[in-house]
């Protein structure tokens, strides 16, 4: 027989985590501003940490999703992706 106590703990997380970085009220968080601020991204390291398997494609620190669209959409673009 199901259970009606199931809690979804991964949901609940990424919707915490998802309010950290948009904000509450949908606009941009400090956090998140603060880091396209003050960051500047080494594409060359981005794309070496996400596609070695040495690395597990972790990032050493969080990117910006801005950030990560743009790296991706101009390797994308290198490799023929978007022809």
């Amino acid at each position: 027989m199901p259970s009606d106590n199931f809690v979804n703990h991964g949901l609940q997380r990424w919707e915490k985590l998802r309010k950290e970085w948009v904000g509450k009220d949908g606009t941009e968080s400090k956090t998140s501003s603060e880091l396209k601020a003050k960051r500047i991204v080494n594409v060359e390291n981005v794309i070496e940490r996400l596609f070695n398997q040495s690395h597990g494609g972790e990032l050493l620190e969080p990117l910006p999703l801005c950030q990560m669209v743009d790296i991706l959409t101009d390797l994308w673009e290198a490799d023929g992706a978007f022809d």
